[in-house]
């Protein structure tokens, strides 16, 4: 079982054993965070996938704090706490957005049911549906709160990013700016 602290950022490596023992109050951890697990106003999570590698992240959010747990790879976590003000910066990492251009895209017929193949846990279920909707790499960022919830999945790859339809067997391509924007008010302002 890993369960470390960093005595300079307070920041926890955890392997998935010291995960489970810390959430359940079978180890010590860092009160701070520990307090905003226990009672969050929002809680996030946030699957990435590749042909080859899936890391789950998650994010306890309140109004005055988040505790982020974010994968370095498969079975290795980092806990930490963040200002809720900079989660959209974080996600955007942890999604790789970044500036690029690409020409001007079409959408990309996929149909609803096959959008959490996109990140799925089974590498073979995952590498066809990203190769379905010629991505290289997706993410499914789900939120959760009293009384409400929302929940968005995108693709990337050499056609651009493309978001998903809800309401159609789609995905719709985005800017980069236009996903950030979307990030930024993810989170609920009422709660």
């Amino acid at each position: 079982m890993l369960v470390e602290t960093d005595a300079a950022s307070g920041a926890v490596r955890l392997d998935d054993e010291g995960l489970a023992a810390l959430l359940a109050g079978e180890h010590p951890g860092p009160e701070p965070l520990l307090a905003v697990i226990a009672k969050p106003t929002v809680t996030l999570g946030l699957a990435v996938a590749g042909m080859e590698t899936r890391l789950e992240h998650r994010a306890w959010v309140t109004r005055e704090s988040a505790a982020l747990l974010l994968g370095v790879r498969p079975g290795l976590f980092q806990l930490m706490a963040h200002d809720p003000a900079f989660l959209t910066a974080a996600l955007v990492r942890l999604t790789r957005m970044r500036p690029r251009r690409v020409e001007d895209r079409e959408p990309l017929d996929l149909p609803a049911e096959r959008l959490p193949d996109l990140v799925a846990a089974d590498q073979t279920v995952r590498r066809a549906a990203l190769a379905a909707a010629g991505a290289d790499f997706a993410w499914h960022l789900s939120l959760r709160w009293e009384g409400g919830q929302r929940d968005l999945v995108a693709v990337d790859g050499p056609r651009g990013l493309h978001l998903g339809d809800p309401a159609a067997p789609r995905l719709v391509p985005v800017s980069n700016t236009t996903a950030y924007r979307i990030l930024s008010t993810a989170l609920p302002t009422d709660v």
